[in-house]
């Protein structure tokens, strides 16, 4: 199974009270049996866009014009079933003038106290560095950091069930996560994450279980062969050697990832018009869950439901209706 992911937005908190702000990470998953299918149908649409559409050669989901993310929505309806689709949004407007706010020092200073119950010298010393390391990084990108892994999480849940048949008992057997590096050769950013997200997938999995089907996810199968032990879904194992740092220009999993992540933030963010809520909708016929779910809210700050509602309901309203309407949406 092969995990893809990209971003779109600067992880900022607003300054100014009341300005509304997303940072999004778009997964993908592709199960081997379709990935073939599903780059070559990306491919073909690639070669029809127009120069204006590249920086340096590569496709960039930021530089599409209307026609484009409209051609590109189109084709994403029409992939080969079994392509999924797990992007997140951490609300950033929630955390404007909050505590929560600096969460840079708080994962510094959760990762001291963890130090200081250390009884080996070596494991004291590691975690001391990762939180000198964590230190030294902005607010911005321990932000960032959170939403990649909650996306990956939120792809492997979701990859566990939607997955689950006999067709795709072989993607089980070996995983890959690839990301498109900020830093491109290395640093405290990633380093960072290496660490933290084992850790975080982990603690939110001790909260709330990744989801194994009764009935399905038996002894025999191979999910549960290959990722599961006694004390419930190795993460560890799953991420061990299988997180890779990918140049986006050579991953053309990793420019599907970017270019929905396009179609995502010109539906939440700004003016939104009804052909970027469509895209936006048509996008998500390829998720699951509730629209709250598929569009994948994340918050790291208490926000009142309301005010959720409010800024949010145009895109619930877009998933409602594309999946109504189109006939390979995975819910209805």
């Amino acid at each position: 199974m092969k995990f893809f992911f990209d971003e779109s937005g600067l992880f900022r908190v607003p300054v100014t009270s009341g300005t509304h702000d997303v940072g999004i990470v778009s997964g993908v998953v592709i199960p081997e049996s379709i990935e073939a299918a599903v780059f070559d149908e990306f491919s073909k649409f690639i070669k029809t866009l127009p120069d204006t559409a590249f920086a340096k050669g590569e496709v960039k989901g930021r530089l599409l014009d209307d026609e484009a993310r409209k051609r590109l929505a189109d084709m994403i309806v029409d992939l080969p079933a079994g392509i999924l689709f797990c992007p997140i949004m951490l609300d950033l407007t929630s955390l404007i003038g909050t505590p929560r706010a600096a969460i840079r020092s708080a994962v510094a200073e959760k990762l001291t106290a963890i130090q200081a119950t250390c009884r080996h010298a070596t494991l004291r010393a590691g975690i001391g560095q990762l939180a000198a390391g964590v230190g030294k990084l902005s607010d911005q990108q321990v932000l960032r950091l959170a939403a990649w892994a909650k996306c990956i999480r939120r792809c492997i849940n979701d990859s566990i069930i939607f997955h689950s048949g006999d067709v795709h008992h072989k993607s089980w057997s070996t995983l890959r996560f690839e990301i498109d590096p900020v830093q491109q050769s290395g640093g405290t950013e990633n380093e960072s994450f290496q660490f933290l997200l084992p850790a975080w997938v982990t603690a939110w999995s001790r909260d709330k279980p990744l989801t194994l089907i009764k009935g399905i996810h038996t002894t025999e199968h191979p999910f549960v062969k290959n990722w599961d032990c006694s004390d419930g879904v190795d993460i560890g194992k799953m991420l061990k050697d299988n997180v890779h740092y990918v140049p986006s220009d050579k991953s053309i999993g990793i420019q599907l990832a970017d270019v929905t992540a396009t179609l995502i933030r010109k539906a939440v963010i700004g003016l939104a018009t009804e052909p970027n809520l469509q895209n936006y909708g048509f996008l998500l016929t390829r998720t699951i869950g509730k629209p709250y779910h598929a569009a994948g809210m994340f918050f790291l700050a208490p926000h009142e439901v309301t005010d959720i509602e409010r800024r949010y309901k145009g895109i619930a309203d877009a998933i409602n209706a594309a999946r109504a309407t189109i006939p390979t949406s995975y819910c209805k």
